[in-house]
């Protein structure tokens, strides 16, 4: 597989990043998706309760 990895390439005009917007972005959709997660009720990740 990484034999033909070499040989992509954006057909597309794309804007570059730089390592700290990158950063930011991937910290912003982690806050996003975890908010969804504690929003959202679960689906067949019920919250097991101790019995004593």
């Amino acid at each position: 597989m990484s034999v033909f990895l070499p040989r992509l390439r954006e057909t597309r005009l794309v804007r570059p990043i730089s390592p700290t917007a990158l950063a930011i972005r991937v910290m912003r959709a982690n806050i996003v998706a975890e908010w969804l997660f504690e929003l959202l009720p679960s689906r067949g990740r019920a919250t097991k309760k101790r019995q004593d």
